[in-house]
């Protein structure tokens, strides 16, 4: 059984975004999680550039999953944007980016953040998930889609 702070679900998610690029991907977070948090947005935003000038959160696939450990938070946020036209994040097999999966954690949740990461990507590698995702916008549906697939990968953990 996972504990409170491993549980994991989207705080927001927007489908069918039209957006030009990576900086508008981590203004339209850093916007949803500012709401939602004491978070300044511009510091959110600084924090996604920084991370990704430093390594691409683009994992393959016409995946990215960008993250953050700051502080300021009590517990994990997360969300999902499903994009309308692909945008270049530069990630590992240079194919373009349609599923945004981000997660920010407390700065002092260490390897429950890394276990966050872990069960995300192992989720997002998922084809069939992926598949699914990206025939529906429905925001009910997806959030159920994915509240189904990590209760089926934890089960196989």
């Amino acid at each position: 059984m996972l504990s409170h702070r491993e549980k994991l679900r989207f705080n927001f998610i927007l489908p069918n975004l039209d957006l030009a690029g990576k900086k508008q991907v981590f203004d339209v977070l850093a916007s949803g999680f500012s709401e939602n948090s004491d978070i300044k947005k511009s510091e959110l935003v600084k924090a996604f550039l920084k991370q990704e000038a430093q390594s691409s959160s683009g994992i393959g696939d016409g995946i990215a999953l960008p993250h953050l450990q700051i502080e300021n938070i009590n517990s994990p946020v997360s969300a999902l944007i499903k994009l309308k036209r692909p945008i270049d994040f530069k990630g590992v097999d240079d194919t373009p980016v349609d599923i945004v999966c981000c997660v920010i954690s407390p700065k002092a949740d260490g390897p429950h953040h890394l276990r966050r990461l872990s069960r995300l990507s192992r989720l997002l590698r998922d084809s069939d998930f992926c598949d699914n995702v990206r025939n529906t916008d429905d925001i009910k549906q997806l959030q159920d889609l994915f509240l189904e697939y990590q209760k089926q990968i934890l089960m196989a953990a």
